[in-house]
């Protein structure tokens, strides 16, 4: 009898040291997985940096660089060495006077909506043979998201809207 209660006791310890192993195992994973997801995410990382503050609101160096191949894109411009400081400054300073723009624009309470900026893609970049797809495929393939082009055309709308009105 005192056998097998000795005999139970160990079964019951080998079980609880089997469990632990497992145990420990799934930590080690956990932690693992922890690890490597936050490294994932450290690599998905970009790492913008402001270049120029206009009051409150700030331009990044991703800004810059994504107008400056929505420019080259749009126009179908080669861009090297030679003109991509010119560029760049150019566009660094319409960038600046967009977000004065934007303040007054805001102050005014001006508007704009999706349907009027449909309505200038199609009529400025697309015309009668072309559909938005292609041009969103375009933009996709030079790394440009629509959303720019389309908050830049609903800024133009919404200055000329305002300076209609107060001039």
């Amino acid at each position: 009898m005192v056998q097998a209660s000795n005999l139970a006791r160990l079964e019951i310890m080998d079980r609880i040291y089997k469990n632990m192993k497992k145990i420990r195992l799934i930590i080690i994973f956990s932690v693992f997985l922890f690890f490597l997801n936050h490294l994932v995410l450290l690599a998905d990382e970009k790492n913008y940096k402001i270049i120029k503050l206009v009051n409150d609101q700030v331009i990044t160096n991703y800004d810059l660089e994504q107008r400056i191949k929505l420019y080259a894109t749009l126009n179908n411009f080669k861009l090297n060495d030679g003109n991509i400081d010119k560029i760049a400054n150019d566009l660094l300073l319409l960038m600046v006077d967009e977000k004065l723009q934007l303040e007054q624009i805001d102050e005014y309470k001006i508007s704009i909506n999706d349907t009027e900026i449909d309505n200038y893609i199609q009529r400025v970049y697309l015309g009668e043979d072309n559909n938005i797809n292609d041009l969103i495929e375009l933009l996709n393939s030079n790394n440009i998201d629509i959303k720019i082009l389309k908050n830049l055309i609903k800024l133009r709308l919404e200055w000329n809207e305002l300076t209609g009105r107060l001039y």
